[in-house]
This record gives structure tokens, C-alpha cells and sequence, in this order.
């Protein structure tokens, strides 16, 4: 207040050099107001980065169990590979759908026997996902149709040479120790006992691969994969692998959601279990818990910002009355109403200033503590 005080006495205004001086001989009534409305303000900047943390922590959950708007588990109909695109066009002429993808999930191990580290397989149609899934960036800095254009222009040599080029999670990564171009095998048998081994490339590395059940994966090609796994036998059209799982990207209109959503629940192209990721989001935002922390929240805010600044208000009125002998000499000296008024004024701007910028520092400190 003395550094302000100084550099309005530099002024022409008198006004803003009669306020900082009157509130720096007296500074407690003004520390107070701004400490008041700071951590009042603080503490409904904290509300607000919470609730739009927590909104957006919903679509990110649900985004990333589903993989897509809707996908599932195919639980009657046996598609094989070279059936892929024929299924896949199905699919795609359910009304509201805009883009289809069909491939193959599994749970499998790595890392030999002393590991036994169980991954999550996701062997997609890389001609169809990119236009399918959902993708956010926080689960890999590059695109998905730049992943899957890697993968697809591998088919045939990766075939021919009977490896799986893999996209890998970040954790999946680190526990296999793996580095760009580097092979590793997987073991697809479901008993201890045996082995049934297939060979993979490391192509890229990505924090996380969307996944309804698993928190290691990594994603291939499907044609690659299910080729490469059938050459692993004498008699390769005996074991192709046949695809098991959908994604599907829709219209957000209610009719087209409840056209397929009355679909993929009838038996012909249903999916068991079915993942609606617009159906979770639903049910996360209307959650009780998250409601009544929303709620707690925001009133409490609300109620303490509203009092703040009543109180504040109050204060300001009752030091003005208090200092009326004090403008009265400003008045005998010579000085407007017009004048006066703007003295107050000028202590009424420093005062809320202050405090909306010391509210968004203590605001942002405390959102990032938390």
C-alpha cells in the first residue's frame, strides 16, 4: 500500500492517492476484506476446476471401457476372415450406424513361465478402426489412422515372414522390457502345460490402449494376426481365428441410439455383454455420490462467496460512516462529492482487485495441490 500510495502521488488524480493513503495508515479493515473475498473467490475456482475435472473424468472413463459408441462381444454368429468384410458391411447398414469394425479380443500371457504377465489382445480390422474408435490423446500422442496405416501396409510382409507387427501399451512395455523393432512371442494356450507361441514386433509404443477389462494390451492387425497364427500349423484353414468382437460409431440422434440399441440387443446381430458408452456416461453423471459432492460443493462455494461479498459491502458502508468527519474535512479543504466519491471508489477497486487475483492464485494452488 505505501509502494501504491508513492506511485499515485506521481499522478494527476488525487483520488487514488487519498485512498492508498488512507488505507495504508489503516490497512487492517482493507487486509481483511481482501483475505475474505481472496480465499472466498479461491475456494469457487476450486469448485468449478473440480466439477469440470469430474465431467470430463466421465467421458474419459466411458470412452475408454467402450473404445467406440457402442462395442461388444459377438456371441453367436462365427465370422472368419474372409468373411470379415461382408460382416463388417452388415453391421455398417444398421440405421444410425456410420462406421463398423470387427476383430478379435483374447486374454493372453508373455514373458515365459517365470512371468506369466496377462495381456489384453485387441486384433482389429486396421481398415475400419481408425473411423470407428474413439481415441483420445491422452492415450497416445499419435493419431490412429497413422497406427493403423502402419499396420496394414505391414500385412503382407508380416505374413510372409510369419511375425505380428504390435502397437503396445505403456505398461505392457515396461514390463516386457521392450524397445522399438524388438520381437517378442506370446503364448496363446489356455492350460499351463502347453505352449502355443506367436511371434510379435514391437512398432510403437502408446500410453494406453482403450479396453473394457484390462490394464496391459496391445493391438495388431487383425488379418495379420489370424493369418500369421493359422500358417503356425500344417493346415492352416483348420485354425484361423474367427472374430469375435465389434465396434461401432453412430449418430447421436434418439432414434438412431434406440435403432441400435433395439439391434444389438435382438439375437440375430446382438452383443453379450454390450457397451453404450453414451448409456455410461448417463449413468456416471447421474451417480449419487458424484451428485451429492457436485452439490456440496457448489453451495458451499456459492454460500461463501455470497457472504463474503455481503459482508464486504457491509464493511465498506459502516467504514464510510465511521470516516464521515474525514470527508467532511476533505469537503472544507476544497474536494467535490464528485471527488470523494471517487476516493471510495478507487479503495473499493483496490480492494476487489486484490482479491480476485490473489482468489485465482490460491484457487489454482489449491486445484493443483489437490
Amino acid at each position: 500500500l505505501r509502494g501504491g500510495s508513492w506511485l499515485a502521488a506521481r499522478s494527476r488524480s488525487a483520488s487514488p492517492a487519498l485512498a492508498l493513503a488512507q488505507m495504508a495508515r489503516a490497512p487492517r479493515q482493507s487486509v481483511r476484506m481482501i483475505l475474505l473475498l481472496a480465499l472466498a473467490s479461491s475456494f469457487a475456482i476450486f469448485t468449478l476446476a473440480f466439477t469440470a475435472s469430474q465431467a470430463q473424468r466421465t467421458t474419459d472413463v466411458s470412452a475408454y471401457q467402450v473404445g467406440a459408441d457402442f462395442s461388444g462381444t459377438i456371441p453367436y454368429t462365427i465370422v472368419l476372415p474372409q468373411q470379415l468384410a461382408h460382416e463388417t458391411a452388415v453391421y455398417r447398414s444398421i440405421p444410425g450406424v456410420t462406421s463398423a469394425s470387427l476383430g478379435y479380443t483374447t486374454i493372453v500371457k508373455a514373458g515365459g513361465i517365470a512371468l506369466q504377465i496377462r495381456i489384453n489382445l485387441r486384433a482389429v480390422d486396421a481398415d475400419t478402426y481408425a473411423s470407428t474408435a474413439i481415441w483420445p490423446t491422452q492415450d497416445s500422442a499419435q493419431e490412429l489412422p497413422t497406427l493403423m496405416a502402419s499396420l496394414s501396409t505391414q500385412r503382407a510382409a508380416s505374413i510372409a515372414h510369419k511375425v505380428v507387427p504390435a502397437v503396445v501399451d505403456a505398461a505392457t512395455w515396461n514390463a516386457l522390457h521392450l524397445r522399438a523393432g524388438a520381437n517378442f512371442t506370446v503364448d496363446f494356450s489356455q492350460v499351463d502345460y502347453a505352449t502355443n507361441l506367436v511371434h510379435f514386433i514391437a512398432v510403437a509404443q502408446v500410453q494406453d490402449i482403450p479396453t473394457a477389462n484390462a490394464n496391459t494390451g496391445i493391438l495388431v492387425d487383425y488379418l495379420t494376426f489370424a493369418n500369421v497364427y493359422a500358417n503356425s500349423y500344417a493346415n492352416p484353414q483348420d485354425f484361423y481365428i474367427p472374430a469375435n468382437y465389434v465396434w461401432l460409431r453412430t449418430k447421436s440422434d434418439p432414434a438412431s441410439l434406440a435403432s441400435v440399441r433395439n439391434t444389438l440387443n435382438n439375437v440375430d446381430l446382438g452383443l453379450s455383454p454390450l457397451y453404450d458408452r453414451r448409456a455410461l456416461m448417463n449413468s456416471l453423471i447421474s451417480e449419487p455420490l458424484y451428485l451429492d459432492l457436485n452439490g456440496v460443493l457448489a453451495l458451499g462455494a456459492a454460500t461463501a462467496l455470497l457472504l463474503a461479498v455481503v459482508g464486504n459491502l457491509i464493511a465498506s458502508w459502516l467504514s464510510a460512516r465511521s470516516r464521515l468527519t474525514n470527508f467532511a474535512v476533505l469537503r472544507a479543504l476544497g474536494a467535490s462529492p464528485r471527488q470523494i466519491a471517487s476516493t471510495l471508489g478507487w479503495e473499493q477497486g483496490i480492494i476487489y482487485t486484490t482479491s480476485l487475483l490473489m482468489g485465482i492464485v490460491f484457487g489454482m494452488l489449491l486445484s493443483a495441490l489437490v
